[in-house]
């Protein structure tokens, strides 16, 4: 194999055969004897990416070998492993956002308990449909009379406040057909309060991106001890940096914040829509509860499928 890898070289220099071919022939050979390599046991994905890598990398490995580096091999090795081990890094650091971003979405909520998302919440909505179920009890709440008589609007527009980081345009046609404001007026009050937001948004993706790198550590920590005996000074040294980027990972992960903590304060939103702060929570209270979440979905549903059919409700100017 060594003796097949440097013939492979010298043909290169003497320029008797293609760089093409050249480049075949070693990555062929360097894929047969993949245990002096240390490229056994790679996922399928990475070793894809590896082989693509090592492709386009081969030509400058080849210009800027010279003999005073040892042998062809030995330099070859050398450079596959940090080739692998950027592989590596870019593909758990893929895996590491892909599972963050699922446990982002899976938790996402509003307050500090799981509501239904709020484009399924204001889907459809009319006035009529919920009058019964959802006016507040104006004792121990101060409630003014055009609110009164616009609760789902003030609802809405209080969960979309909530939400308003995770609100995205359509939503915001959708709210803007069942309020009494124009998308704009919408954007606008959104935009406010994720400027309040903006030191926090910070923290958190600080948080995530060192979420992210002990998640990435751990793994590489974890596949560097399969190429490792059992016993010697490595092994014992990878063992225990994975077991201490682990723990580490582990803490993170148990401390990490909620997606709430992206949610404005109710008095930021009870400012911005002049309504009391008790308002404000009681809308959260109520409808954190997936009881009375899913009690409302389904009214709007019914009501939009009763008056729309499957027409698109039209949008307000």
């Amino acid at each position: 194999m060594k003796t097949k890898l440097f013939n492979c070289y010298q043909v290169y220099k003497k320029k008797t055969c293609t760089l093409d071919v050249c480049r075949n022939q070693i990555i062929e050979l360097v894929f047969k004897n993949k245990k002096y390599f240390q490229l056994q046991n790679l996922p399928e994905d990475l070793q894809s990416n590896l082989i693509i890598l090592l492709h386009n990398s081969l030509e400058s490995i080849l210009n800027k070998y010279d003999p005073k580096y040892g042998s062809f091999v030995t330099y070859l090795a050398a450079t596959i492993k940090g080739l692998r081990t950027r592989c590596f890094r870019e593909y758990y650091r893929k895996q590491a956002t892909e599972t963050i971003s699922t446990d982002y979405c899976r938790n996402f909520t509003y307050n500090q308990n799981d509501i239904n998302p709020i484009d399924e919440v204001i889907s459809s909505i009319t006035n009529n449909a919920y009058e019964k179920q959802i006016l507040f009890p104006q004792k121990n709440f101060y409630v003014n009379k055009e609110l009164i008589n616009n609760n789902l609007s003030r609802i809405i527009l209080v969960i979309t406040l909530k939400s308003s980081y995770y609100i995205n345009p359509d939503m915001i046609k959708k709210i803007s057909y069942y309020t009494k404001l124009s998308a704009e007026e919408i954007e606008k009050m959104c935009t406010l309060v994720k400027e309040s937001l903006k030191p926090r948004i910070e923290r958190y993706r600080k948080k995530m991106q060192q979420i992210n790198r002990e998640f990435l550590l751990k793994n590489r920590s974890f596949h560097e001890l399969q190429y490792q005996e059992k016993g010697t000074y490595t092994y014992e040294t990878r063992l225990k940096a994975y077991q201490f980027h682990k723990k580490r990972w582990i803490t993170m992960i148990t401390n990490k914040p909620k997606p709430s903590y992206l949610c404005p304060r109710n008095h930021e939103i009870a400012n911005l829509l002049q309504i009391s702060e008790d308002q404000v929570y009681y809308i959260l209270h109520k409808y954190k509860d997936p009881t009375n979440s899913q009690k409302l979905l389904n009214g709007i549903l019914l009501e939009h499928d009763t008056i729309y059919g499957n027409r698109e409700p039209k949008q307000k100017n």
